[in-house]
């Protein structure tokens, strides 16, 4: 049995991520599946992956919560970066980074 998504663990619902990671590890969990059908698959390699790739995602979808929760540092920091273009692309840009950083590229036939 290979977990995938909410099943792995608890995801904040308020962010909304657990689909977007449940679909990205559907398609990571090809190269497991296929390694379980050769015979090949080693106990706890899944595991270890969704670990390794998800650890920085999760760190972020808790502190956007934290932060979506407090809503006067929240207007704060709209009203800063909607003031800031530059500073918001950056910040966009790192949290892209920190969330596609891990993902190994997949391709589905």
């Amino acid at each position: 049995v290979l977990l995938i998504g909410d099943a792995t663990g608890y995801l904040e619902p308020f962010t909304g991520e657990g689909m977007t990671w449940a679909i990205q590890d559907a398609c990571m969990i090809a190269r497991h599946a296929s390694a379980i059908v050769a015979r090949r698959y080693t106990l706890g390699n899944w595991t270890a992956e969704h670990r390794r790739i998800n650890r920085r995602r999760k760190a972020l979808c808790l502190m956007s919560t934290k932060l979506l929760r407090k809503p006067r540092l929240t207007r704060a920091l709209i009203s800063t970066l909607s003031s800031t273009p530059l500073l918001t692309q950056a910040i966009a840009g790192a949290v892209y980074a920190l969330q596609n950083h891990d993902l190994p590229e997949t391709s589905i036939a």
